[in-house]
């Protein structure tokens, strides 16, 4: 059985090397820690960017609607023109048969 000089003496021995150790491992912690910061960086970005894309799938489907409501106007304003255009067309003709009696 050990007593307790041996274990103060084994103590003593290995402790340099426990201390060398810890001080690699440290290094290495500071290392993770940084790496850590960076993924929470980009974590947060990634996030933004989620966020983005959502928002402009909303808009996209608002501008769809919004082009489809111009498009039904056009066509509207089209037909009507091209009524119009029967109209006034009609209406020369009987402008010219109206003065062709007097």
């Amino acid at each position: 059985m050990l007593t307790r000089e041996d274990l103060l003496a084994i103590k003593e021995i290995l402790s340099p090397r426990f201390d060398a150790i810890d001080k690699k491992f440290e290094g290495v912690t500071q290392r993770l820690d940084a790496h850590d910061k960076r993924f929470d960086r980009l974590e947060l970005r990634v996030e933004h960017l989620e966020s983005d894309i959502s928002a402009l799938r909303y808009g996209q489907l608002d501008l769809k609607k919004e082009i489809k409501t111009v498009y039904q106007k056009v066509e509207e304003a089209y037909d009507f023109a091209l009524d119009n255009f029967g109209q006034i067309e009609e209406s020369k003709t009987r402008l010219n048969i109206l003065e062709g009696q007097y």
